[in-house]
Parts: structure tokens; sequence; C-alpha cells
């Protein structure tokens, strides 16, 4: 597999996500903030004080739904750019019941993709650590089910 695209998406999801989303909310943070000096400077000329301060809070609520927006966006690059260094990841697969896999499953290794039993996904980060689980469930009595639902 060439992982020449995985590895660019990773490189640009962290550019997006270390750059672009920072300044980009944060030039809209600053639009807010003049609209907001222009909306003042003719509310004052009218001398309409008590909209001004109700103009003030919709801002106020504007700006912390882009700093919302800012985090949310920054979480969704984040948990992709984990999902494809996932794809990077060797993989092993292993029994729960043979004795040489025992070692795997106690101390697995760093950064792999640990396949056990052909139904459960261990990934492993530093120090192989566990950093994520996939399983597919399974219906009826053990050893006999048959597949039919995924999840993380």
């Amino acid at each position: 597999m060439d992982e020449r695209p995985i590895r660019q998406g990773i490189e640009r999801l962290g550019e997006l996500g270390d750059e672009t989303i920072p300044a980009e909310t944060d030039n809209l943070r600053h639009q807010l903030d003049e609209s907001l000096a222009d909306v003042r400077r003719v509310l004052d000329l009218a001398r309409v004080t008590d909209v001004a301060s109700k103009v003030e809070q919709i801002v106020a609520d504007m700006c912390r739904e882009v700093e919302h927006l800012r985090d949310a966006s920054t979480a969704a690059v984040s948990t992709a750019t984990s999902e494809l260094k996932a794809l990077l990841r060797p993989v092993l697969h292993v029994t729960s019941t043979q004795r040489e896999h025992q070692l795997i499953l106690r101390d697995p290794p760093e950064d792999h993709n640990i396949v056990v039993d052909r139904s459960v996904t261990y990934g492993t980060g530093v120090n192989g650590r566990v950093i994520s689980v996939k399983a597919t469930l399974a219906e009826g009595p053990a050893g006999n089910a048959t597949p039919v639902l995924s999840g993380e």
C-alpha cells in the first residue's frame, strides 16, 4: 500500500488544525469586534443606549459560538488525524488461546493494531498503551455466535 496519500493527509490536517482554523476563527472574531464598534458608534450618535447593551450581548453570544466552532473543528481534525495515523500502524493477528501470543497480549508493542481472535482490535500508542478498541459484537452463546454488529 502506498502510504504517501495518508501521510500527506495527516500533514495537511495538522496544518488545518494548527494554522488555518485558529487564523480563520481569530479573523471572524476580529470582524465581529469591528462590526460591534461600528454599531456602537451609530447607536451613540443616535443616543440609543438601551439597544446598545442588547447588541453587545448578541455579539458576545456570537463570539462564544465562534469559540465553540473553533473547539469543535479542532477536535474533528484531531480525530481524523488519529484515524489516519491508525491506518499506518502495523497489524498483528493473535489468538487469546495460543501460549506464544500471551506475551503480546500482556505487553503489547507500541504503535500497533493488534487483532485478537479476529473480533477485537486494539490500537496501541506510545509505550504500548491501548488508545483505541474496536470489537465485533455477536449474538448467541460464546463460541457459536455469528457476528451481527460492529462497534467502537
